[in-house]
């Protein structure tokens, strides 16, 4: 049998031998026992071998220590009941907040509304929940705030996940690991300050999941417009009200001086201009549906100026276009005057850029899906599109070559603006929502 086998082997080698020539021949049998003995024998391999443990990383320390120190203790509402309380003359509030970069539009609202309440005359104390710049101390983020977002009178502190038994009368979480911690710290109103629905940031998957939970904390929702409010209702059962989306109408309002160069430069034409938003980094930002429409609309335009902000590296693309980057705010509501069309898409909440752009007298293109249709009606205050850059191209199509409707959209859209009530407005909404919660707590507590 091993004679065979042998005799075998020696045939096919000739005859490799003769097909590709000895050299090639020899190198391929060297290769073949090289693989056999790098190759472990797993009939042999029967240790077990022992992972690496190591710290945890912070997130999940977060989630750990809280929901250990939920299980430890005994909440009814986020409130002790075993005694009347009385509501304090002043209010107190605590701010769960993630740490920020400069143009963050998420970190400007929430700031926004620490100062509507500091202007009720209520303290506020920030907690920085999370990774954060470990360089600079709380004083110096608290500058930070000031001068990237909103002047605040807040004191800033480090949120530690193994410090447990601060108590206040408000507690606002502002993001989903902030709500893990809110599990932590004692307060008469727990409040989670919602403005997008964070699950849907994930693929599905762990993040995903734990990002949902947060919902079923028992919390009072106060959500940035309506479609949050009816979503988390509906999906969750949750108990949630909603201030409106509206806009800073001193700062975006159709600019007919441009001081920023870069932009002065792109735009002193008489070419069709179209502003998009080129967070690639962020996927419900679309920013790849939106690049594949421009494309198409390119191969069919001419006399056209694309421009890309809000993100300063952006992918390549397939299309001639400039990117500004990051801008502020001053620099944006002239780009967005400047601009026919501004393409600023979000597949999850509506984005405070959607009023923003109509507030200069831009065009908005948005998608036509169920989070948009609360506050954008397609040819009234925006050009809605579906989600697909067919549909997309073939809207710029028609507003490239149909100058009068864009000059009609843009009226109706100003016109739109002129009837939004302000963020003033919204502040005081918010502090009435937390009143009439707060009322509702301590009337319970004196039954």
């Amino acid at each position: 049998m091993l004679i065979k086998r042998i005799l075998s082997l020696i045939n096919k080698t000739f005859n490799k031998i003769q097909t590709i020539g000895l050299r090639l021949t020899i190198s391929r049998i060297f290769y073949k026992i090289a693989l056999f003995l790098a190759t472990p024998n797993k009939e042999n391999e029967t240790s077990i071998k022992q992972t690496k443990q190591g710290k945890i990383p912070e997130f999940e320390q977060i989630i750990i220590n809280s929901l250990e120190y939920h299980n430890q203790k005994t909440i009814q509402k986020s409130t002790d009941f075993s005694k009347n309380i009385c509501k304090p003359s002043a209010l107190e509030f605590i701010w769960l907040i993630p740490y920020f970069s400069k143009g963050s539009g998420g970190h400007k609202n929430l700031f926004r509304f620490v100062k509507f309440i500091e202007l009720f005359g209520c303290k506020c104390t920030i907690y920085i929940v999370g990774d954060y710049d470990r360089l600079i101390s709380p004083e110096q983020i608290q500058k930070q705030i000031c001068e990237y977002f909103e002047p605040i009178n807040a004191e800033v502190k480090i949120y530690n996940p193994t410090t447990h038994g601060t108590k206040t009368n408000i507690l606002v979480s502002t993001s989903w690991i902030t709500a893990y911690a809110a599990l932590t710290i004692d307060a008469d109103l727990k409040t989670y300050f919602v403005q997008d629905y964070e699950p849907l940031f994930y693929s599905l998957g762990s993040y995903y999941y734990l990002a949902q939970n947060t919902y079923s904390f028992g919390y009072y929702h106060i959500t940035l417009g309506q479609w949050l409010t009816n979503l988390l209702q509906t999906k969750h059962q949750v108990a949630a009200d909603f201030y409106h989306i509206v806009v800073e109408k001193d700062i975006y309002y159709p600019r007919n001086q441009i001081n920023n160069q870069a932009i002065r430069e792109l735009t002193n034409n008489h070419s069709f201009k179209i502003a998009f938003y080129g967070r690639s980094v962020t996927p419900r930002r679309c920013f790849e549906l939106v690049s594949i429409a421009l494309h198409l609309f390119s191969q069919k335009a001419e006399n056209i100026t694309l421009i890309s902000y809000g993100w300063n590296d952006i992918p390549t693309v397939p299309f001639k276009c400039y990117n500004v980057g990051m801008l502020s705010v001053e620099s944006l509501a002239e780009l967005y005057s400047v601009c026919d069309v501004c393409i600023a898409p979000s597949s999850t909440n509506l984005s405070l850029v959607a009023h923003e752009v109509m507030a200069c007298g831009s065009i908005l293109m948005d998608l036509e899906v169920e989070n948009t249709s609360y506050d954008l009606v397609h040819l009234e205050n925006s050009y809605l599109v579906e989600p697909n850059p067919q549909s997309m191209c073939d809207a710029l199509l028609e507003l490239y070559n149909h100058p009068e409707l864009r000059q009609s959209l843009k009226a109706k859209s100003l016109e739109y603006i002129d009837r939004l009530a302000d963020w003033n407005e919204q502040g005081n909404v918010f502090h009435q929502l937390i009143n009439q919660k707060l009322d509702e707590i301590y009337s319970d507590s004196n039954l």
